[in-house]
């Protein structure tokens, strides 16, 4: 019975998505953001823009694709729960001030209209489903853990969606937030250097002295980096199985580089917004070269760092590890090691509360 109402379900969703032609209405769209931000910036920049934003493929054999796969930064050219999760932070904070019911609302709609932007690609779509139920969850005054949303999300997919368990997009989205809810928190600066030193890194006030600034950026850099390892603690077996080699110089790639891509969505997603509405109005200031130079000046700048990051990085020699005899079982055993570390560190943290905590 399970079965046939998660066919019936999966055939209802393609007879909508048929019946609104969504397909071809999202590629008229994207061509028609393309063609026109071509006039504020190279295609290159257009590309990447659009393939952070809503997950659009890069050319084939570009210089930028080729170059972003050396450093293993390929996710940030594709659309992923990161996305999702700015919107739903944006969104909150303009939300902040309704009734928790017309909040949500506002964002769950917003949040699957999104998703079918990027064409209901595995990892937003599961990104997009764990974030509906903690929403949901809350609006019902539930509390319900990341951990938990993970777990039902999977549930959930394997029976709307079986086919999407064998995507390596959604193994590895799946497992990058699996990292961070395991490992984030025995990474963190709190944990290493304790809670008052931590405090100085993240500075009490705002303040541009040199030794601010020098504390923000390596606070900021080590949660980065944190982030950084813990998902690649989790995934980087499945890449040696599929790939067989592994990008080292991920680890500094994406500390130095990661704080660019909130900025380059954002301002994506403004440009956007802007050339949709304002097309028929302000087209031919758009296609103009003076005007086009001023108005894409914002994120192309942000994209030339980005673009000159990623070129000096990839000229690094300790680029990637290669493991030609990588198997499944190694997989499977390093997770089970993993697993095992993280149950120590649990039993370490409950030793430690109990510790703490004041006798009554």
């Amino acid at each position: 019975m399970l079965a046939d109402f998660s066919t019936l379900l999966s055939d209802w969703l393609l007879l909508i998505c048929r019946a609104l032609n969504a397909c071809q209405l999202r590629s008229s769209w994207l061509q028609m953001v393309s063609d026109t931000w071509v006039t504020l910036m190279p295609l290159s920049h257009v590309q990447l823009a659009l393939g952070l934003t809503f997950g659009v493929d890069l050319e084939k054999g570009s210089q930028l694709q080729s170059l972003i796969k050396i450093i293993g930064m390929s996710h940030v050219t594709s659309a992923s729960g990161y996305n999702v999760g700015l919107i739903l932070n944006l969104t909150r904070r303009l939300t902040s001030r309704f009734y928790r019911f017309y909040g949500l609302l506002i964002l769950l709609p917003l949040v699957w209209l999104y998703v079918w932007l990027c064409d209901f690609t595995p990892s937003v779509s599961r990104a997009a489903l764990m974030s509906s139920l903690i929403l949901i969850a809350g609006m019902c005054r539930r509390q319900l853990s990341v951990m938990r949303a993970l777990v039902l999300t999977a549930v959930l997919v394997a029976l709307v969606q079986p086919q999407w368990l064998g995507e390596l997009s959604f193994q590895l989205s799946w497992l990058a937030t699996l990292g961070i809810v395991w490992w984030l928190p025995m990474l963190n600066v709190e944990c290493w250097l304790g809670v008052n030193t931590a405090e100085q890194l993240r500075g009490q006030s705002p303040s541009w002295t040199v030794a601010a600034l020098w504390r923000w950026w390596w606070h900021e850099f080590w949660q980065n980096w944190s982030a950084t390892l813990a998902t690649q603690v989790t995934t980087w077996p499945l890449i040696f199985e599929h790939f067989q080699k592994w990008p080292v110089v991920t680890l500094l790639a994406n500390p130095l580089l990661l704080w660019l891509t909130p900025t380059m969505t954002l301002l994506s997603g403004g440009y956007l917004v802007v050339t949709t509405i304002t097309q028929p109005v302000l087209g031919p200031m758009l296609t103009d070269p003076v005007w086009g130079w001023w108005l894409g000046w914002p994120l192309r700048s942000t994209i030339d760092v980005f673009w000159w990051g990623v070129s000096s990085l990839a000229k690094l020699p300790f680029g990637e590890v290669v493991v030609s005899n990588w198997r499944s079982w190694h997989t499977y055993c390093w997770w089970m090691c993993l697993y095992l570390v993280w149950l120590r560190w649990r039993s370490f943290q409950r030793h430690q509360q109990l510790i703490l905590t004041p006798y009554d």
